[in-house]
């Protein structure tokens, strides 16, 4: 179970001895590196298999809108695995973002300016950048 909250909280619990033991255990609070804060009105997604966490945060430096993608089995220290920068500051319902997949996570970005998808890997071998469909027209 995570517990978010602006501008500066992401707590993270364990529900495996509620109906044993009736307790919620409370494991690790997620950092918030640099200029970021949560956002008042964010959305928050959730890995269907792995262990990653969406949220969307404001970066104070730039004055727009990040993805911070944290891996909830890592410590605290190195949960924070990836941060996409988005072009300007969204909120919702502008910003809508959604997490599907098994081995590879497909993040799902739609806001007012279009849709963007990313693969995340929990654990990746390898990161290549496809510049193929990196379409620049100028007229």
């Amino acid at each position: 179970m995570v517990i978010v909250s602006n501008p500066d909280i992401l707590d993270l619990y364990t529900l495996e001895h509620l109906y044993i033991k009736n307790e919620v255990k409370f494991l690790k609070r997620l950092p918030l590196y640099g200029n970021y804060e949560i956002q008042a009105v964010s959305d928050i997604e959730f890995s269907d298999v792995d262990h990653l966490i969406y949220v969307n945060a404001v970066d104070k430096a730039r004055n727009a809108t990040s993805i911070l993608i944290y891996r909830t089995n890592k410590p605290a220290a190195t949960a924070l695995y990836a941060i996409i920068p988005l072009r300007k500051l969204y909120s919702r319902p502008s910003l809508e973002i959604e997490v599907s997949g098994y081995f590879v996570d497909f993040l799902n970005i739609k806001t007012d300016d279009g849709f963007s998808l990313y693969l995340v890997f929990d654990s990746p071998a390898l990161v290549v950048k496809d510049t193929w469909l990196d379409f620049k027209f100028q007229i």
